[in-house]
């Protein structure tokens, strides 16, 4: 593979829906693998209550409005009382509701729809394209008895682009202070907060007690320095989450990366390495107990922000290898340039020297003015077309050292900036 070519992860989203573990290979003992959908299916939700001293309670069953997407409701199924149409089926003479139940959401729309329906012939649709309604919501009252626990079940559909909330209540109907008596069991907005994060499709290892991975073969330029990374979120895990980057000729393990277990939001694990064949396998390896969830598997050379205009990679044998310390010097063919810009390159050092630190090196001006690492401010810099603005920078990386050719301060601090997400460090130094 040549340098710069571009390097493909098969699924690494685990979109595919025809082949959800498309591209990759599943292993362990112990537990499975599979792909969790978030959306797109008819769901079961449960709402537990305590009917408390009341006689009545009022069932609501609602939605934060989402500006793309709409959900659907469907067939509600009671225990410990009765409920008027409970898969909405029955419809009102005019055909625009459902008996028994009250709809409402001011410039909304919350409507019977019989194009979709996990049971029977109809269901209801809650949409609000406007998000002029603080919720959306059908409700009914009923009968319970006094001092009971009660609970329905319902089935509930979400479009992938649904990102509003779900808000389940039951409160008292008869006292004028509504007490609350309980709500939904699931979280789900913790589902839908997800799908905006990762997408609708994620990859799953069920742990039981074993060890269960998700290993893939990828094509990659050799000697090149690349990061891979993906998103992991851990649930109820009693044991480990790790990835391991591996050459595809030798075997051998060439970055690694752990999550932390504890953790019960999506973070992101990354790591760097350089290859040193033609090929890598990345493998995600879950053990314990628990879930693991993964998505957003990537293999990319790295990652800068923001993405330079152009940009070629070397080989990694070409990157500056440093001993210990960084010497810079700085050359302004601008009179007066480093003053005006009220030292906004000295800061940009002072970052630089301090993410430095943490690997045991240091940075330090050039007693002769020859660094390292060569700061050039020129209008006229050779290496910057005319008319890229204030802000344009070259930058350049080799064994002999790091070049920054900017037009003001500003362009050589946000050149540094880029350096700064281009330090590694490995067994042989930084």
């Amino acid at each position: 593979m040549a340098a710069n070519q571009k390097i493909v992860v098969v699924n690494g989203d685990f979109e595919d829906a025809a082949i959800p573990l498309n591209g990759w290979s599943a292993a362990g003992s112990g537990g499975a693998a599979d792909v969790q959908v978030s959306s797109g299916f008819w769901r079961k939700c449960t709402v537990r209550f305590s009917s408390g001293p009341y006689a009545k309670a009022t069932l609501y069953i609602g939605a934060y409005a989402s500006p793309s997407g709409r959900c659907w409701i469907d067939n509600l199924q009671p225990s410990g009382f009765a409920v008027v149409n409970p898969g909405f089926e029955q419809l009102t003479p005019d055909g625009k509701a459902c008996a028994g139940w009250s709809l409402d959401g001011p410039g909304s729309i919350t409507r019977i729809d019989n194009a979709r329906a996990s049971e029977g012939k109809h269901s209801i649709m809650l949409f609000d394209p406007s998000c002029a309604a603080e919720m959306i919501r059908v409700s009914q009252t009923v009968e319970v008895k006094p001092n009971t626990d009660c609970s329905y079940t319902f089935d509930f559909y979400m479009e992938d682009d649904f990102y509003g909330g779900i808000r389940c209540s039951v409160l008292a109907a008869d006292t004028p202070e509504y007490a609350y008596l309980g709500g939904l069991v699931e979280d789900l907005d913790e589902v839908i907060a997800d799908r905006s994060f990762v997408g609708s499709r994620q990859a799953r290892l069920r742990l039981e007690g074993g060890d269960v991975s998700l290993s893939q073969r990828i094509g990659v330029p050799s000697g090149a320095m690349l990061e891979t990374s993906f998103s992991v979120k851990c649930k109820k895990l009693e044991g480990d989450v790790k990835m391991d980057v591996v050459d595809g000729r030798t075997g051998r393990v060439l970055a690694s990366a752990k999550g932390d277990p504890t953790r019960k939001d999506w973070n992101a694990l990354k790591a760097r390495f350089v290859s040193v064949s033609s090929s890598v396998s990345i493998r995600v390896e879950g053990t314990g107990k628990g879930e693991v969830l993964l998505d957003n598997v990537r293999l990319s050379y790295p990652q800068l922000l923001p993405e330079p205009q152009r940009i070629v990679w070397r080989k990694a044998k070409d990157s500056l290898p440093l001993s210990g310390r960084l010497t810079y010097s700085i050359r302004s063919i601008r009179p007066g340039e480093l003053q005006a810009a009220s030292g906004l390159l000295k800061t940009g050092l002072e970052i630089l020297r301090k993410d430095l630190s943490p690997m045991s090196a240091t940075l330090e001006e050039s007693a002769d003015g020859r660094g390292e690492l060569r700061i050039v401010i020129d209008a006229k810099a050779p290496n910057i077309p005319k008319g890229k603005g204030e802000e344009s920078y070259y930058l350049k990386i080799d064994r002999k050292g790091v070049v920054v050719e900017a037009v003001t301060e500003r362009g050589a601090f946000y050149g540094l900036m880029t350096l700064l997400q281009l330090l590694s460090k490995d067994n042989d130094g930084v």
